[in-house]
């Protein structure tokens, strides 16, 4: 079972709502399992057990707010991709390498969207003033 300090926090910061918004969770959940993946390779056991420990996080960092779909996306998404890479792999650290791209790319893919839904409100606005008597 995870009990490494960090992991601890994290579960905690994600269940008392110290991060707030959807896609927000979503990002911290990814950037969370790149720690818990960190945290399992510092483990002295053979790999596999490694694995096990960072699907049992993964599993309960979910169920600090089961009704956060961002956060159960987000996590099924990164560890999908290292189930679906792990025979290539042969350490924690290349599962963190790993999880690390992935959680960039979900991130850059928030910013992205928020950006685009920036774009969309202020356009909102616009024609809203002129049709607006």
């Amino acid at each position: 079972m995870f009990t490494a300090r960090i992991g601890v926090k994290w579960l905690k910061a994600i269940k008392m709502l110290r991060v707030r918004g959807a896609p927000a969770i979503g990002v911290a959940a990814s950037y969370g399992l790149i720690l818990a993946a960190m945290e399992a390779g510092r483990l002295e056991a053979p790999f596999s057990e490694q694995l096990t420990s960072l699907y049992e996080f993964s599993e309960t960092l979910k169920e600090t707010r089961p009704t956060a779909i961002n956060l159960a996306w987000a996590i099924d998404r990164v560890i999908s991709l290292v189930k679906n890479q792990v025979e290539s792999m042969s350490s924690m650290s290349d599962v963190v390498d790993l999880i690390t791209k992935e959680a960039i790319i979900i991130h850059e893919e928030d910013v992205s969207l928020n950006r685009v839904w920036q774009k969309q409100e202020q356009l909102y606005l616009k024609v809203k003033r002129i049709f607006v008597f």
